[in-house]
This record gives structure tokens, sequence and C-alpha cells, in this order.
């Protein structure tokens, strides 16, 4: 979604997980394997952001940025 307000444009687009995602977001043994996850559990060990499945919406990207025309 694009909006223009006052020489300014907003940008926002919701943050949806992908198969991709769930290389390091999934399920353990299912999505992640079982090296990364040692990987990931030794880099952050209080992480949390795991059992993700496809398609849920997780954030927004929010982008404001000046119109050219404004410089």
């Amino acid at each position: 979604m694009l909006t223009t307000e006052n020489g300014t444009t907003h940008f926002y687009s919701p943050i949806v997980t992908n198969t991709i995602c769930l290389n390091c977001h999934g399920t353990p043994i299912t999505n992640i394997d079982p090296k990364v996850s040692l990987i990931l559990n030794t880099k952050y060990p209080y992480d949390k952001a795991v059992g993700y499945k496809e398609n849920e919406v997780r954030g927004i990207w929010s982008i404001t940025f000046n119109d050219e025309q404004n410089k």
C-alpha cells in the first residue's frame, strides 16, 4: 500500500512467512535441519522465533521517504 501526504510517501506491506523463512523459524527437524538448529541454539540460546508456519503474517514493513520534488 502506498500513500502520499504533504510531500511524503509511506509504503506499507505485511511480512508473510514463506518456505525460506521456515529454514530457521519453522519446526525443528520438520523444517529446520538439525545442524542449523545447533548453530541457532548456540548463537541465540533464548530465541523463541520458531514454530512458524507458511503464510503467517509476522509483522509489517513501514517505509517513509520524502518525494523527489521536495528536495
